[in-house]
């Protein structure tokens, strides 16, 4: 059995980390919300969560963005949904 080439492995492992660092965060928090932990941290992992899944779209319909751009982008959603959050529960 003749195996997959490089590059489409790399992407394939690339997707899977992709989906594990929208995943965990989310996780966490819900795992946090169970466990009976301060809303601002299970916020902060949902928010973060969140931010991952933003990357998602700029990963898979732009694949040579740079990774500091697509850092960037899941930083500012994160910020701006935490932010939201932090107004309205004050």
């Amino acid at each position: 059995m003749e195996k997959g080439s490089p590059s489409a492995e790399r992407r394939r492992l690339g997707r899977y980390l992709a989906i594990a660092a929208c995943a965990l965060p989310l996780v966490l928090a819900r795992a946090a919300s169970i466990g009976g932990a301060p809303q601002m941290w299970i916020s902060a992992l949902a928010a973060l969560g969140f931010g991952a899944a933003a990357v998602l779209p700029i990963r898979y319909f732009r694949p040579k963005t740079p990774l500091r751009v697509q850092l960037g982008v899941g930083a500012l959603v994160a910020v701006l949904i935490f932010g939201a959050w932090w107004f309205v529960a004050g």
